[in-house]
């Protein structure tokens, strides 16, 4: 992970944030996550496991604009990464 600080994830989580939307055409996942500064915003993550490398992607700012995103993340996307986590292993 980046220099995304745990405590922003786990408060998307325990705020409850971040939640399944759907799915698209391609059947890839759509999360929609609400913005900590300004709950007017929303951005939608889009997580693809159609092909042999799973990815994400974000709409917001950190993750479009931020050049030391490497590999490209945001905390929306590590809260989605970890809520999977979760739910796969039944620890919520």
């Amino acid at each position: 992970m980046s220099k995304i600080n745990q405590s922003r994830i786990d408060k998307i989580l325990s705020r409850h944030e971040v939640s399944l939307v759907g799915k698209n055409e391609q059947d890839n996942e759509i999360w929609e996550a609400t913005s900590q500064s300004d709950v007017s915003k929303s951005y939608i993550i889009q997580f693809d496991n159609t092909n042999e490398q799973a990815s994400y992607e974000c709409e917001c700012p950190s993750f479009k604009y931020d050049e030391d995103n490497t590999p490209p993340t945001c905390k929306h996307i590590e809260a989605v990464k970890q809520l999977k986590y979760r739910e796969l292993t039944n620890t919520l």
